[in-house]
């Protein structure tokens, strides 16, 4: 049985003819709140987390859902869906995955399509794959449709076949246009919407904003009966996209960029090689702090055991490791050049003569016997390589995603590209293997 308190009461009417609101909740408290409380989420399977949730309308949609052993079904409380609710709905989905079924009625359409106009972007840009599932026409809501039918009866015709909110949204916006210029403004919100949905700076940007538009001009050739036009339609959408991406200064259709954006590109690469984390699960917002301790903890060990002391500076250099601090980085090129086989006295006192005493000390540092400073160096390598790693792959993102910008890439971009993208998968395989290290060695950063 799931633990959960109360937080609050809804309530539904009964009867549609009957007098006063749909739905009735609860006053909004400090630990009540409508935008980001679920119906049902408390009984949602925690240990086996299913490859999408489903968000259907109201209470007795998810109690029919449950008692037909679906229980990863949750609803708004007769609300409108939020970012909030899909946030929440995603942490139980292993991919997450949310599909959203409201009523086969005109307020869950009119819900629907208020959503795609700004929360269905938000949730796709946060990574969040939101999928739309239709009940079958004259069908009014989940729990009329299991009223004598099974599970797989939904499964099958509602769920299955549910689709992208954006290519929904994009044939919706198709049905309004009947002239050339209709359908030019129809691509150019289509290709804007699409930056708006899609997150900056990850990766294959240039890629999905691709599959995206071609998707998209192939249904519209089918709904306007041209297919001739299909290419255009694409290379249209894809313009929108990049001239909302980049705020008006890249053109596709001119094949380059200007010399300014150029120096901003490189800008960027310079600026993400010196300061990002990158994009590893439980690193994205790793605070500096943790790398620090992580060189700290090293630039200790180096200093007080001369016995591990030349092994560990050897690997530092064959695993390409740098410090993120410039202190580290200057403390650890002196140790480099005048350690030798010094104990920590002598260091000690060696050190004092070019900086301050007060800032020798926070070096030298007498581990207890219990210490195994072999395993304090692995996890402190594996951190550090990890930040090094994601660096990289941060400013490999940011040339590649440039790249894509260009219609026709030469040979020999295109080349570099992929040898990039097959460095990057290299770097990939790597933190993981780090990252599973200091797993079994149970340390990660605190989030």
């Amino acid at each position: 049985m799931p633990l959960f308190f109360t937080t609050g009461f809804g309530g539904r009417k009964l009867s549609e003819e009957a007098w006063g609101p749909k739905y009735l909740n609860t006053k909004e408290t400090l630990i009540f709140k409508k935008r980001s409380t679920l119906y049902g989420e408390s009984f949602v399977p925690r240990p086996q987390p299913p490859a999408t949730a489903v968000i259907v309308e109201g209470y007795f949609d998810v109690i029919q859902l449950h008692k037909h052993k679906l229980f990863w079904a949750v609803s708004s409380l007769g609300t409108g869906v939020t970012i909030e609710h899909l946030r929440q709905a995603s942490r139980h989905s292993r991919e997450r995955a949310v599909t959203v079924n409201m009523d086969n009625d005109e307020a869950g359409f009119s819900a629907v399509l208020r959503a795609c106009q700004s929360i269905f972007p938000t949730a796709m840009r946060e990574g969040i794959d939101v999928r739309l599932a239709f009940l079958p026409p004259g069908v009014k809501d989940a729990d009329s449709f299991l009223d004598g039918k099974s599970i797989s009866d939904y499964v099958d015709q509602v769920l299955s076949p549910s689709q992208s909110w954006f290519l929904w949204y994009s044939k919706v916006l198709a049905n309004d246009v009947n002239s050339i210029e209709g359908l030019s403004s129809l691509l150019h919100r289509l290709g804007g919407l699409l930056a708006d949905s899609i997150p900056a700076r990850k990766e294959g940007t240039g890629f999905v904003a691709k599959e995206y538009a071609r998707t998209i001009a192939r249904e519209l050739a089918d709904i306007f009966d041209r297919p001739e036009y299909e290419e255009e339609t694409c290379k249209e959408i894809l313009r929108s996209f990049w001239l909302k991406r980049t705020g008006g200064r890249f053109d596709p259709e001119q094949g380059r960029e200007s010399k300014w954006d150029r120096k901003r590109g490189e800008s960027a690469a310079r600026s993400i090689v010196k300061g990002s984390i990158g994009t590893l699960p439980g690193w994205e917002n790793a605070n500096n702090s943790f790398i620090q301790r992580a060189e700290l903890m090293l630039l200790r060990v180096i200093v007080q055991d001369r016995d591990i002391r030349r092994n560990c500076m050897e690997i530092v250099d064959r695993r390409g490791i740098k410090f993120a601090e410039d202190e580290h980085v200057r403390v650890f090129e002196w140790l480099k050049e005048n350690a030798g086989d010094a104990g920590p006295d002598e260091l000690f006192e060696e050190m004092s003569y070019e900086r301050p005493v007060k800032d020798v000390h926070r070096y030298f540092f007498e581990f207890s016997a219990t210490v195994d400073l072999e395993r304090e160096v692995t996890k402190s390598l594996n951190a550090m390589e990890i930040r090094r790693s994601m660096n990289i792959i941060s400013a490999v993102d940011v040339i590649v995603e440039e790249q894509m910008k260009v219609e026709h890439m030469e040979p020999r971009v295109a080349t570099y590209v992929e040898e990039l993208l097959s460095r990057r998968k290299e770097l990939q395989m790597r933190i993981g293997t780090l990252h599973d290290e200091l797993r079994n060695l149970d340390v990660l950063p605190d989030v």
